[in-house]
């Protein structure tokens, strides 16, 4: 669980610097200035009018604004606790202290080729697991946990779909 912590750390770090980069050379990826027209869906829900931001709203993180999505989240947090959070990726499960932990992610960018860490959340469920590397759909309430200290962000109360359409697994 340290390992994952420290790996969504150093990925907040590298997003961070990435997101930096990006506005200086590609306006693409940048999520669009703040103005009074309507915002797009995808649009990060703190860029959006107080209206549309009710504890019933769901994030839904999609791929084209996947990065900025979870920078968003983790960067302000406050914003997000406690409401519904949809996402997409592979699925992964990881045994820590007797306890099991159950992620969906996808890989983040790195500096150096095939070094990009994880980027997702996890998430708890009562339902039926999918294998390791299943492409899922995770709806849940984003909660945050203490463990010895360390703060970290789950999806509680998740709804868990097996998908067979695939989406980048690897993501810029």
């Amino acid at each position: 669980m340290k390992k994952m912590i420290s790996l969504c750390l150093v990925l907040i770090a590298l997003l961070s610097i990435a997101t930096g980069c990006a506005k200086a050379t590609d306006t693409a990826t940048s999520p669009p200035a703040a103005s009074s027209a309507a915002m797009p869906k995808e649009e990060p829900s703190s860029l959006q009018t107080e209206q549309s931001k009710s504890s019933k709203e769901v994030i839904e993180i999609t791929e084209k604004m996947y990065l900025t999505w979870i920078n968003e989240i983790y960067t302000n947090p406050e914003e997000y606790l406690g409401k519904t959070i949809k996402i997409e990726g592979m699925f992964a499960t990881q045994e820590y202290e007797g306890n099991s932990h159950y992620y969906v992610y996808r890989v983040g960018p790195g500096c150096c080729g095939n070094d990009g860490s994880m980027c997702g959340f996890e998430f708890t469920t009562s339902g039926i697991l999918p294998n390791e590397n299943d492409w899922i759909a995770v709806s849940g309430t984003l909660d945050k946990c203490d463990e010895n200290g360390i703060f970290y962000f789950v999806l509680t109360e998740s709804s868990v779909a097996v998908l067979d359409k695939r989406g980048d697994e690897v993501i810029s």
